[in-house]
């Protein structure tokens, strides 16, 4: 027997804020009762925009530079 149901949530799931929920799914009736945890993990979707510090970045760099060295260097940083 194959029993189908609906999970539905009622607002907006932010995976940057919460990436995982854990419920617990019991079905019963008047005589039996069965349970079991699912387990809901959010993917990842790029809805932020980049932002930059500064409008306008300068840098120099030497015409005898090494192929293949870094001279500027972009990091992610998260602020909660």
């Amino acid at each position: 027997m194959l029993l189908l149901g609906t999970v539905t949530v009622s607002g907006v799931l932010d995976r940057e804020t919460r990436s995982q929920y854990r419920l617990v799914v019991v079905a019963s009736d008047s005589t039996h009762s069965s349970s079991t945890q699912l387990v809901i993990t959010l993917l990842d979707v790029n809805d932020e925009a980049p932002e930059f510090s500064q409008d306008l970045y300068s840098f120099t760099i030497p015409e005898t530079a090494s192929v293949g060295k870094c001279y500027l260097f972009a990091a992610e940083v998260i602020i909660l």
